[in-house]
């Protein structure tokens, strides 16, 4: 998957960055490493499978997201065992 990001950055600038991701957990984290170095996230898209969708940049505040996906992905494995 490809996660494409438009921020801005401390200089007020407008910067468009991407990069290619297997895991979703961290493409998220690290949209949210962009928002705790001080960026401002302005748009946030994932690209998987030909399929585009835009993310709520506002989800993005500078927690990570690899830790609770981890946990809620091991609670529905027990479950589904």
């Amino acid at each position: 998957m490809i996660l494409i990001m438009t921020i801005r950055d401390a200089t007020n600038q407008h910067r468009v960055c991407s990069g290619w991701f297997t895991d979703l957990a961290i493409a998220c984290d690290v949209a949210s490493l962009v928002v705790l170095e001080g960026g401002q996230l302005i748009k946030a898209e994932l690209i998987d499978h030909h399929q585009r969708t835009l993310l709520p940049v506002a989800a993005f505040d500078g927690t990570f997201f690899s830790r609770p996906l981890r946990q809620l992905e091991y609670q529905w494995q027990q479950l589904l065992a």
